[in-house]
């Protein structure tokens, strides 16, 4: 099952990967890095091959906040789509797998007291590049000593959250409690695992203020080095 879905994340993010990357502390305006800084590669979690992103908003966290909206693309796409950033009570969950580098985050969102504040085009290589500098995250199978079961065993997933005024960067380390021999009957169906979750905090950002978001404004389209919402 888990190889199954890994295959579906990998096609759906064929022909976006190539020029993924960059290291400045903002996006430059056409979103591109040079290609010094494409030749770097990213760092991920255990120093594994690729990474999963996905949505951990919390309850606690959006208790002040009204709507709040995110889109994670890659480098040179020509359009954003803004999906809803709220918590759903079930805890994280991986929606791409296969990442292979950093894209860059966009997120606004409103308080309930009415203020609105965007971060635009950030970039997480240099966040990470810095965080890894001084922390270290061990995957489950590197801590158990053994070898990346494809099937059964996590890649590491990175999330954000909004909080007040802030919007937090994590990972997620899912680990598979049930024992490697017992995850699978004789058959090859998989049986009832059972999972953990362990979060890390990367960094607290504040967002930038602004007002006049249109948040029914779903999908963006780039043109001319301006943005064309649609």
């Amino acid at each position: 099952m888990k190889r199954w879905m890994h295959a579906l994340g990998l096609l759906a993010l064929v022909g976006g990967l190539w020029g993924c990357a960059g290291t400045s502390g903002v996006a430059r305006v056409d979103g591109m890095p040079s290609a010094s800084e494409r030749q770097e590669p990213d760092v991920f979690p255990g120093g594994w091959r690729d990474y999963s992103w996905g949505l951990g908003q919390t309850r606690e966290n959006f208790v002040n906040v009204a709507i709040a909206q995110f889109d994670y693309s890659p480098y040179g796409s020509t359009q954003r789509t803004w999906k809803s950033d709220v918590p759903d009570g079930t805890g994280p969950s991986a929606t791409m797998l296969g990442l292979t580098a950093y894209w860059p985050l966009s997120v606004h969102w409103k308080l309930k007291d009415g203020r609105e504040f965007m971060l635009d085009k950030l970039d997480l290589r240099p966040i990470m590049r810095e965080y890894f500098k001084t922390h270290r995250i061990e995957l489950q199978w590197q801590k158990e000593g053994r070898h990346f079961e494809n099937a059964s065993d996590y890649e590491p997933t990175l999330i954000h959250q909004v909080k007040d005024d802030t919007v937090l960067i994590e990972w997620v380390i899912t680990a598979n409690t049930t024992p490697v021999k017992e995850r699978f009957l004789p058959s090859g169906a998989a049986t009832q695992w059972h999972l953990t979750k362990e979060r890390y905090l990367v960094t607290t950002l504040k967002g930038t203020p602004t007002s006049g978001i249109e948040f029914d404004k779903r999908w963006e389209f780039f043109r001319n080095s301006q943005w064309i919402k649609e």
